[in-house]
């Protein structure tokens, strides 16, 4: 039999009979008392699976109902739902977070220990300050896990991006200096013409790039 949720709000509610058939045995959702809270995204892939119905007002949603109500609550839902397709295709266990996804490692679950990645999902045509990477980088070292990018593409194909922090070390040799001879500005590119001044660019500070021996292009 399969089972059944109601729509309310920004989630979907079982009963008991959820608790025992989804969380307990693939650990979707989060048990509050004897209901189940699961999210949009793995409702609309629990109905796509054909392992819950769900209503709403007193009328039942198919897939593509239930997909287009999600996309009128969360902003950018199918990314979402691609994404969450996707991992939990590839045998993780998955739960919502403020950001996107709590992913657990292989062989772990909730319950069992800690999630490992925080995943971050945008598409390829959302601008991406800096600023946004930064704030979720360290929200994830503050917790301890390993933040991913996930970027989807027009054909919804995903790219996973593992996003650390680094501190760079060495010094640089090259001595500032004055070039003496004439610099040609091309467009978007400066030409460097003399040869001695063009190999101390590239060899010393790794400056633009040969166009042939002694020319180079900044």
């Amino acid at each position: 039999m399969t089972l059944s949720g109601e729509l309310k709000g920004t989630v979907v509610i079982t009963g008991k009979q959820g608790i025992e058939e989804l969380h307990r045995t693939s650990f979707y959702g989060r048990p509050r008392g004897d209901t189940l809270e699961l999210s949009l995204a793995e409702c609309a892939y629990l109905i796509y699976m054909k392992k819950i119905n769900v209503q709403c007002d007193g009328e039942e949603l198919d897939f593509e109902k239930f997909f287009i109500r999600a996309s009128n609550i969360v902003k950018n839902f199918e990314l979402f739902y691609i994404v969450y397709k996707d991992l939990r295709g590839r045998g993780y266990y998955v739960q919502p977070s403020d950001i996107g996804f709590r992913v657990y490692p292989r062989g772990g679950h909730p319950g069992k220990g800690p999630a490992q990645f925080l995943v971050f999902l945008t598409s390829e045509r959302i601008p991406l300050l800096l600023s946004v990477l930064k704030k979720h980088l360290d929200n994830s070292d503050n917790k301890k896990k390993r933040l991913i990018l996930a970027i989807v593409d027009e054909e919804s194909d995903i790219t996973h991006y593992e996003v650390r922090k680094i501190t760079p070390s060495g010094s640089s040799v090259l001595r500032p200096t004055t070039l003496h001879s004439n610099v040609t500005l091309l467009e978007d590119r400066c030409m460097v013409w003399e040869f001695d001044e063009s190999n101390m660019l590239h060899n010393e500070g790794f400056f633009g790039k040969p166009m042939d021996e002694g020319h180079l292009q900044l």
